[in-house]
């Protein structure tokens, strides 16, 4: 039986991937198993970044899964060596990172704002021209109350039609917005900075799902804009 080296050739050069003859393959050592956590939105690969499961990248991977094949990056990635998989099945809970190494920062930064945290019912001092003026400090926010405000100034009407839009963040929850079919795809994005004031600084997008598109109508109604019941997701541009 013929035991040198061969070579699977695909559809571009970095492609190709060699076979190691049984001569080769027995003095190779086994690679580290790799770790395959599967979570309710995604998954991670060791101790990598969480892989949402609707990216087109991920789609491939778990395919490849599913058809008991090894997947081509982490082929590549071997080296030549065998690939042992280790699935855990985490789909019932939502993504814990794993606790890395802290490395120390080293380079410049600036202080924003006072040095010392903000106490519900403390009063802070201001210097002014006719001496201190009292001004108490901000309570913190509360994102239930912040939700029953974006609903508030949503203002659904119950006795026209309604339904359900999901809106996935880019931390990985979620909102459920329910809303009239009349209503727009900007009301949709006054809901989000509303409940979510975080992302009132930042220029984001709303997405479709798969495959991914945005939403660039704003005047658009949910009904217009194919959003009955449909999941969308926030993209920071």
């Amino acid at each position: 039986t013929f035991q040198g080296t061969s070579y699977r050739l695909g559809e571009t050069p970095d492609d190709t991937q060699v076979i190691p003859g049984a001569a080769s393959q027995s003095r190779q050592q086994e690679g580290e198993p790799v770790e395959l956590r599967m979570w309710r939105t995604g998954f991670t690969v060791n101790d990598g970044p969480l892989r949402n499961y609707e990216e087109e990248e991920s789609r491939h991977f778990i395919s490849d899964i599913k058809k008991g094949r090894i997947p081509l990056e982490l082929l590549r990635a071997s080296g030549g060596r065998e690939v042992a998989i280790n699935m855990t099945d985490n789909r019932h809970l939502d993504f814990k990172s794993s606790k890395a190494a802290c490395k120390a920062f080293t380079g410049s930064g600036q202080t924003l704002g006072s040095l010392t945290p903000s106490v519900v019912g403390q009063v802070t001092h201001v210097a002014g021209p006719g001496g201190s003026v009292k001004k108490p400090a901000a309570a913190a926010a509360d994102p239930d109350a912040q939700e029953e405000e974006a609903k508030k100034q949503l203002n659904v009407d119950a006795s026209k039609p309604t339904t359900n839009v999901q809106i996935r963040l880019t931390d990985g929850s979620r909102l459920v917005v329910r809303a009239n079919h009349i209503q727009t795809v900007s009301d949709l994005r006054s809901y989000v900075v509303t409940a979510r004031p975080e992302y009132s600084g930042q220029n984001f997008a709303l997405m479709t799902t798969f495959p991914h598109a945005e939403l660039g109508q704003p005047e658009q109604s949910l009904t217009q804009a194919n959003l009955l019941n449909a999941a969308i997701v926030i993209k920071i541009k």
